[in-house]
């Protein structure tokens, strides 16, 4: 940055533009990597219309390419498509472009393609770049665009050309002048073999690979040490051998602790996780089928859950007596309250119920594939209104023998649940599962979905006397990226209810709803209600508002940015407002994340489309059971029950939508 400083200050003065454009393009990519996402906006910007300005015609594509790549750094996912689009057809129009730039392309659509999980997709994009860079001279580009399709052929179980492009990689990695980087890359290509091997059951071939590479250099660099000592991990694995695999799992582990230390962001550390979570799972997994305190099992894997989080890994992997400790303080203050936790690990599944009364952890013998599979067609069947209600309950009852049934006799209705569903299970409908007695599992129990029972808010809730401030949002019909949002039909009803019950509320509607707006009202509100329209759009979640000319975004990445701490309550009255990628109440890209990040006690947010009919009935009926003063999650129980007892609205996709989610420190 401070060499950009110097350069531009000199090629001001002297007129030249191509080096100008040239040090704002290098200048942007510094200031993105510094997370100075606004200022390398403006510059790459700046460079972008310099290079047009003055007829740059390569300088103006870089620019474009990085636009892009800035967009998708941020969650842009779209407008990100959009540009490589665009950087592309100028690409294939004109033939003075070298084929990097188009491999520039190449690999932000294919990285897109990833994060999206269109994963052949990706393979099909990788195979475009290997083509486009075999005209190209850089031979360190054709090696990592070669090992880059191996990977992805890997994803989609491809291993005979994840063999063949790894393989090419390392031939063209062995033309380049052997410094540490090319070194790296040596080693990572035989890593991914030896992965790609051990996939195949040649277990001897893998171990070989691996017993030639020597990490001394490379031991700093968490994109190939890590997957070194998991492969190590998989094949004392296959030999049977448990303690020579936990040693190697811990070295994963502990560089992946290093890599968290590293990342600022918790979106960062969300991204982050996918790569070191597999290595703790088998770790705690082979703690928790071993000889073990079931006690320090659970504090282990909170701790983990936790740490995921706030990225804080500090203790030990296992067998940590703090977090043990911490895990016995909490449950000893749950006398209403009982915890009930579902880890899936790779081939087995285990359950912890806590409280009060004791901790047990319960090994449940089910295959996490198979019940992944169920988890789909039951979420599948209560989002469909048109579902049959007979396949749909006995789904709903098959998920409650396989995880609650073993349970039951340690659950006691009196008590809310506070369930933490690791993984696919996050996106169960807890309360739509149903009992032998043929009761939907929500008319017995009140549940909250919690991110972690050592978790703890970093805003400390206020409480005051002052009267209950709610602030009630209805931003009404607009438009946004060319699609118009219709006004919702249950808006006028759902505003009346919550005026009505407290007077003190300040009511926001239609084009008064502007983004600026409600971030300014939102620090003061005690809760919040929004009935409009939620987007799961690229990376995370977004209430659609008013901006200066028309509608705009209050994206979950800038909600977790404001200070909540007064705010008790968040209720989304919008379509979906609870869809993210697993975790709903953890994956920081979602909304719900993002409001209690902020400070928000609790939020109710919906799983599906939801009927307005329905929703205007179900809030009427939650409203008036919060002004008796009961909890939110009784509140929410009652105004469910009320709904499923109607003919017309029995269906779960009528009442089941909604649910709590919070954190433990309310």
């Amino acid at each position: 940055m401070q060499e950009s400083y110097r350069l531009a200050s000199l090629v001001r003065v002297k007129q030249y533009p191509w080096i100008e454009t040239q040090n704002l393009i290098e200048a942007s990519i510094c200031q993105e990597m510094k997370n100075n996402f606004q200022q390398a906006e403006r510059t790459i910007g700046q460079a972008l219309a310099s290079a047009q300005n003055f007829s740059y015609p390569r300088l103006r594509l870089r620019a474009l390419g990085m636009q892009a790549s800035f967009d998708r750094d941020q969650g842009r996912w779209t407008q990100a498509w959009t540009r490589d689009e665009a950087g592309l057809q100028a690409f294939w129009n004109d033939e003075i472009y070298s084929p990097e730039q188009a491999h520039q392309f190449y690999s932000e659509l294919k990285l897109l393609a990833e994060a999206t999980g269109q994963k052949r997709l990706a393979f099909a994009l990788q195979q475009e770049t290997v083509v486009i860079l075999e005209q190209s001279k850089h031979v360190d580009l054709r090696a990592y665009a070669h090992f880059d399709l191996g990977t992805a052929a890997e994803e989609i179980a491809d291993h005979e050309t994840a063999m063949k492009e790894f393989g090419s990689a390392y031939e063209l990695f062995q033309h380049l002048p052997q410094d540490t980087t090319t070194r790296m890359f040596e080693n990572a290509a035989e890593i991914n073999l030896a992965e790609t091997e051990i996939n195949q059951g040649k277990i001897a071939s893998a171990q070989e690979r691996l017993n030639k590479i020597h990490l001394n250099r490379d031991r700093q660099n968490f994109t190939f040490a890590l997957p070194y000592w998991k492969a190590r991990a998989d094949i004392e694995k296959a030999h049977g051998n448990p303690d020579r695999e936990e040693e190697y799992l811990v070295q994963a582990m502990s560089i992946g602790n290093r890599g968290f230390g590293n990342l600022n962001l918790e979106r960062d550390r969300w991204e982050w996780r996918k790569s070191v979570r597999p290595a703790y799972l088998r770790l705690l997994e082979l703690e928790t089928f071993g000889l073990h305190d079931s006690t320090q099992a659970l504090a282990d894997w909170e701790s983990f859950r936790n740490a995921e989080i706030e990225g804080n890994f500090s203790g030990k992997l296992t067998h940590d007596l703090s977090a043990k400790q911490r895990l016995l303080e909490k449950t000893k203050n749950l006398s209403n309250a009982t915890l009930v936790s579902f880890v899936p690990f790779a081939n087995s599944f285990v359950a912890w119920v806590a409280d009060d009364r004791g901790i047990q952890e319960i090994q449940l013998g089910l295959s996490p594939s198979s019940v992944k599979q169920e988890v789909q067609v039951f979420l599948k069947l209560c989002s469909d209104r048109e579902s049959p209600l007979a396949a749909l309950k006995n789904q709903g009852a098959i998920l409650y023998s396989h995880l609650f049934a073993p349970l039951a006799q340690k659950l006691n209705p009196e008590r809310t649940l506070l369930i933490e569903g690791d993984d696919f299970l996050s996106r169960i409908p807890w309360a739509a599962m149903v009992m032998p007695n043929g009761l939907y599992f929500g008319e017995k129990y009140k549940t909250i979905s919690i991110p972690g029972l050592l978790y703890r808010n970093k805003h400390k809730l206020e409480r005051y006397n002052a009267p209950v401030r709610g602030l009630v949002v209805a931003p009404g019909a607009l438009s946004f990226h060319d699609e118009t949002f219709l006004p919702l039909p249950q808006v006028d009803d759902e505003v009346q209810i919550i005026s009505k019950l407290y007077p003190d509320s300040k009511c926001i509607r239609d084009h008064q709803a502007t983004v600026p707006r409600i971030r300014r009202e939102l620090p003061q509100a005690s809760f919040f209600h929004f009935s409009g329209h939620a987007l799961t759009r690229e990376t995370g979640g977004e209430l659609l508002l008013w901006g200066a000319n028309s509608g705009d975004a209050l994206s979950a990445i800038s909600l977790s940015k404001i200070d909540l701490h007064r705010c008790e309550l968040v209720v989304l009255s919008a379509c979906s407002s609870a869809d993210v990628e697993q975790e709903i109440d953890r994956n920081p890209n979602g909304l719900v994340r993002s409001f209690i990040a902020a400070g928000a006690r609790t939020v109710v947010a919906s799983r599906w489309e939801i009927d307005f009919q329905a929703t205007t009935e179900l809030m009427r009926n939650f409203y008036g059971s919060m002004r008796k003063g009961k909890t939110v999650a009784t509140s929410l129980q009652d105004a469910q029950n009320q709904l499923l007892h109607q003919p017309t609205r029995a269906h779960p996709y009528f009442w089941a939508a909604f649910e709590v989610f919070g954190s433990v420190n309310q």
